[in-house]
């Protein structure tokens, strides 16, 4: 289970202990103690030689000029050895939500203003949150950035599945936010922000761990059960857990 954690208590928020993380959320592995030998965190130093650095150019909307970006939560890799040999990489990875701290503008139409769209939206896309959940990536954007993550069936070896793909679409939702652009409130409006996703071989029986059909889920159940008696500031996250099961694969 990935989790997001709480401000530093000791005071120092911008301190990494080496993995390259600041802030105030960082990213936890929470690993049962039977299992915790064969676990181990890949150091920060190899997911930069894989991004050719720290930071990297980028071309915002596809401007000549690029400007310098870096991650603020850089993702944190938890290495699993098995018995045999084998690795299990799982990336943990906190995606930037659009944080937009305008007012909403308006015309005398009552459409959105130029100045504010431009200001409300993340230069590639995101993860179905922020100022507006739903509008600006039907209008405005390309592609998100699960959809991105995924990768495309054209380079099916590399191709990621998503483990929620096959659970009931009213149950397929992980966050409830209020869409002030759409003026939904936040009980009709059921968003899926937590994804959970494999690659090929833990598909398709080519590793000693499988991931079949019907095994991720979101945890409405247990949520609700721990939560009973909370309130907004007491409940245990405004985002419901998401979860796979590994079953044994025969290996062909």
């Amino acid at each position: 289970m990935l989790l997001k954690g709480s401000d530093d208590e000791v005071g120092d928020r911008d301190r990494d202990y080496g993995y390259d993380m600041r802030g105030t959320q960082w990213m936890w592995y929470l690993v049962k103690p039977s299992v915790l030998p064969p676990c181990r965190i890949q150091a920060a130093t190899v997911w930069h030689s894989f991004i050719g650095g720290e930071n990297w150019p980028v071309h915002y909307w596809g401007q000549f000029e690029h400007d310098n970006h870096e991650h603020y939560r850089q993702p944190q890799v938890m290495i699993y050895t098995l018995a045999n040999g084998k690795e299990i990489k799982c990336i943990g990875v906190h995606l930037k939500s659009k944080i937009d701290k305008e007012p909403i503008a308006y015309d005398a139409a009552q459409n959105l203003t130029g100045a504010y769209v431009n200001t409300a939206l993340m230069p590639l896309g995101d993860c179905n949150d922020g100022s507006d959940q739903d509008y600006f990536e039907s209008n405005y954007l390309f592609f998100d950035l699960i959809q991105n993550l995924q990768g495309e069936v054209l380079m099916a070896e590399k191709y990621f599945n998503h483990v929620l793909f096959d659970m009931a679409k009213d149950l397929r939702w992980t966050a409830r936010y209020r869409d002030p652009i759409l003026k939904i409130s936040a009980s009709k409006n059921s968003l899926l922000i937590d994804h959970i996703l494999v690659s090929q071989p833990l598909c398709n029986g080519h590793f000693p761990l499988q991931v079949n059909a019907k095994v991720g889920q979101v945890e409405h159940e247990i949520f609700e059960r721990v939560n009973v008696d909370s309130n907004a500031s007491t409940r245990t996250s405004d985002h419901r857990p998401v979860s796979v099961v590994f079953e044994d694969a025969v290996i062909i």
